[in-house]
C-alpha cells in the first residue's frame, strides 16, 4: 500500500513539476511589440518652420550594433513593430515627421545621418531613456537625450506590455528635442537655395501633394480660433468659464451653454485651455465610431483633406493652416476620440518659455 502511495505521490511530484516547467517556459516565450510611430503636432510644427528647406535621411546606427529587442523581467523581449532594429525604428520615425511636414527629399543637400547612443528602460521605476546622435552631412553634429516617464506595474506581464507601449511617445519626444532645437537649423543650415537647384521638379511635387492632402476646400477659411474665440483672448473677456483644471501656467476651463454639437456629431465635451491668461488650445471630445465619422466629414468641407499621420490609426493632421495646428484622432480600442486646435503662434510662446525654464534649471538646478 505504501510503495502504491509513493509511486502515485511520485507521479504527482513528477506532473506539478512538469506543469512548473510548462509555466515558466509558456510565460518566457511572451514577445511585446511596440505601438507603430504615430506623428508628432509639435514636431511637425517645428519643421514646417523651416521655411521650405528639404532634408534627406541617411543610415542609423546603433552602439550596440543590429539590437532590436531588449528582454523585460526575464518574461519577453520587447521589440519594435516590424522588428527593424531600434535605430532603423528611430530612423523611420524622423522621416514620417519630415514626410508629413514636406520636407523631406532624397534629392536634397543635407543628408542627416545618426547612431543610437544607448536605449534602455526600467519596468520597475517606469523610464525609458534613449540617447541620440544626430550628424549632418554640412559637419556640424548635436546629441539629444530622452528619459520617459510612464505609469508601470507590479505584475511582469502587466509591466511589460506598459514598457513597450511607452517607447513610442518616448521616441515622439526624442525626435522633438532634434526638430524642435535651435541647434537643429545649424544642421541644415545653407539647404535654401542648394535645395531648389538639385531639385527643380520639387515645387511642383509639392504642389501635387498638397493639393492631393491638405490643400483647404473653397468653403474653407484660415482658422484663428474655435467658435466666436480668437487665440490670444483674455479670460477676463469670456463669460461663463469654469476652472476644471490648473497646471502651472496652463489652466483649463469649460463654458457654460456650449453647444454640444458639430453637424450630426454628439460631444462629450469642450475643453478651453489658457496660458498665462490668454486663449492657447481646445480640445472637443467626442465618444463612438459614429460621432468620429461625422466631425472627420465635417472637418474635411471646413478645413480640407487632412493628412492622416498613420495608415494603422484614425490620425490626421492639417498643415495647411499657418495660424492653428489642428489633428483629429479616433481609438477603436477605447471607442473615443478628440478634435484639438492650437495656436501656432502662442504653441511657440509656450515653447520657447518651457526651453528658458529648462536651462535655467540645468544652469541653477543642479
Amino acid at each position: 500500500m505504501a510503495s502504491k502511495f509513493k509511486i502515485a505521490n511520485g507521479g504527482l511530484m513528477f506532473r506539478n513539476a512538469t506543469l512548473c516547467l510548462f509555466i515558466i517556459f509558456s510565460v518566457g516565450c511572451s514577445t511585446y511589440a511596440t505601438t507603430r510611430y504615430a506623428t508628432n503636432v509639435d514636431n511637425i510644427t517645428a519643421i514646417k518652420s523651416l521655411n521650405g528647406k528639404t532634408i534627406n535621411v541617411g543610415s542609423f546606427t546603433s552602439s550596440q550594433q543590429g539590437q532590436k529587442e531588449l528582454m523585460c523581467r526575464g518574461v519577453g523581449p520587447i521589440k519594435t513593430p516590424d522588428g527593424e532594429p531600434f535605430s532603423e525604428f528611430i530612423r523611420k520615425a524622423l522621416v514620417n515627421d519630415l514626410k508629413i511636414a514636406d520636407a523631406f527629399s532624397t534629392n536634397a543637400p543635407i543628408t542627416l545621418t545618426g547612431n543610437l547612443n544607448s536605449i534602455d528602460f526600467s519596468s520597475a521605476s517606469g523610464s525609458w531613456n534613449l540617447s541620440l546622435t544626430v550628424q549632418s552631412s554640412n559637419g556640424k553634429s548635436m546629441t539629444v537625450n530622452e528619459n520617459y516617464s510612464y505609469t508601470t506595474s507590479f505584475y511582469g506581464e502587466t509591466a511589460c506590455n506598459q514598457t513597450a507601449q511607452a517607447l513610442m511617445p518616448a521616441v515622439q519626444n526624442l525626435i522633438g528635442k532634434v526638430v524642435q532645437s535651435p541647434d537643429f537649423k545649424l544642421l541644415i543650415a545653407g539647404t535654401n537655395e542648394t535645395a531648389s537647384d538639385e531639385t527643380p521638379t520639387k515645387p511642383d511635387a509639392n504642389t501635387s501633394s498638397e493639393k492631393k492632402y491638405s490643400s483647404p476646400s473653397s468653403n474653407s477659411s484660415e482658422v484663428n480660433g474655435f467658435r466666436d474665440l480668437k487665440w490670444g483672448d483674455k479670460i477676463e473677456d469670456i463669460k461663463g468659464l469654469q476652472l476644471v483644471k490648473t497646471d502651472k501656467d496652463t489652466k483649463a476651463y469649460i463654458r457654460q451653454g456650449d453647444d454640444l454639437k458639430i453637424g450630426d456629431a454628439d460631444l462629450k465635451g469642450i475643453i478651453y485651455h489658457f496660458w498665462n491668461g490668454k486663449f492657447c488650445s481646445v480640445m472637443i471630445e467626442f465618444e463612438g465610431f459614429s460621432n468620429f465619422e461625422a466631425i472627420r466629414k465635417a472637418s474635411f468641407i471646413k478645413f480640407g483633406e487632412g493628412k492622416k499621420t498613420n495608415r494603422f490609426m484614425e490620425d490626421y493632421i492639417w498643415i495647411n493652416h499657418p495660424k492653428s495646428n489642428i489633428a483629429l484622432k479616433y481609438s477603436e480600442v477605447g471607442k473615443e476620440g478628440y478634435l484639438y486646435f492650437a495656436s501656432a503662434e502662442i504653441t511657440k510662446e509656450i515653447t520657447a518659455s518651457q526651453n528658458t525654464k529648462a536651462k535655467e534649471g540645468a544652469t541653477t538646478g543642479f
